[in-house]
């Protein structure tokens, strides 16, 4: 059984150059204003870039996220309109397709019982936070998680999933974090279950799904989704339409 997953937001970025970029500098891989036709990012410059576990090897970013909703709205305004929204859930609409690139971390201190860990989550939803990612998204990164909800969160991928590793290295310190990606994690808490629905195919390497507790749901709406596991060289492949 998997654990509760613990999101470590610890992301690691790097310019186009290579170069690691430290908290408040001013970076290339800061989103620009967006046209119609843009692709949100966690990169900037010519791909494909390499992840790589080896830091000395990695190109990538480490444990991004690019959605987070998190709570109830609980402001007091006077506007009836305004008193609508109490209750109600924070949302995140994202109509552009996404593409993440980050690789999967351990931070855990030598001799530490304690799991120090930084996932790159492209959407999380927490405590009835809503995310709706409209547009196809893309883990090119290893050890990814496309969407992580819990205590009651929702979260919802009208298009086509994909984390295949597709940009991870092919080196020794890599190989060991491959076919580990998630699609979906959905996890009970105190407010109830969490949902989340794939509206189309899915493609991972690694698991599907997994829902923890009374409540949470994964739906699967796509006709022909697959799903890639290995371990020590292996392989297995599940297809279902």
């Amino acid at each position: 059984m998997l654990p509760k997953i613990q999101i470590l937001i610890l992301p690691k970025l790097k310019d186009k150059n290579g170069v690691n970029v430290t908290t408040g500098e001013i970076d290339n891989t800061t989103v620009k204003i967006m046209s119609k036709t843009d692709v949100i990012k966690d990169y900037a410059g010519t791909a494909p870039l390499k992840a790589s576990y080896d830091d000395s090897k990695n190109e990538v970013a480490t444990g991004t996220t690019i959605a987070y909703a998190s709570g109830k709205w609980d402001h007091e305004f006077p506007s009836s309109s305004a008193q609508n929204f109490t209750g109600q859930g924070s949302q995140i609409n994202i109509g552009r397709n996404v593409v993440m690139t980050a690789r999967y971390k351990d931070y855990t201190p030598a001799g530490s019982t304690t799991k120090v860990e930084s996932f790159p989550v492209a959407y999380v939803a927490k405590d009835s936070g809503i995310v709706t990612a409209a547009g196809t998204t893309d883990a090119k990164g290893f050890g990814s998680i496309i969407a992580y909800a819990d205590n009651n969160a929702k979260i919802t991928l009208n298009d086509k999933v994909t984390a295949v590793d597709e940009w991870a290295a092919s080196d020794d310190a890599t190989k060991p974090y491959l076919y580990k990606n998630i699609g979906g994690y959905a996890n009970k808490g105190t407010d109830g279950g969490s949902t989340i629905t794939f509206g189309d195919d899915v493609k991972v390497r690694g698991i599907g799904g997994f829902s923890n507790g009374a409540g949470s749901v994964i739906k699967f709406e796509g006709t022909n989704n697959e799903i890639y596991s290995a371990k020590e060289g292996g392989s297995y492949s599940f297809r279902w339409r």
